[in-house]
């Protein structure tokens, strides 16, 4: 049964997360890539790739709210998303 607590907690991790992402993905567009600064991990290998392609590339990251199996779902669900009714054709680093 959904509680208002429970609806509540679920918002604010929500929103604690998308502004995360949000400041994640910024600080990578803004500042990283126009400065063809690369930095390591997978995001790094995605950067260099847009820089040296200039692909249409999507960067989609995620928290693990109540279990790996379920952060799982929820980006593949985006990821369904994102290639059916919203068509996105570039390439995506999940």
């Amino acid at each position: 049964m959904i509680t208002k607590e429970w609806l509540r907690h679920n918002i604010k991790e929500f929103l604690i997360l998308l502004v995360a992402t949000t400041l994640t993905a910024l600080s990578v567009e803004v500042f990283l890539i126009p400065a063809d600064v690369v930095v390591g991990g997978a995001i790094g290998i995605a950067s260099a790739l847009d820089i040296l392609l200039s692909t249409n590339t999507l960067f989609l990251s995620s928290g693990v709210d109540r279990s790996p199996d379920y952060a799982t779902e929820q980006m593949i669900r985006a990821l369904e998303l994102l290639r059916g009714p919203y068509g996105f054709t570039g390439y995506i680093h999940a």
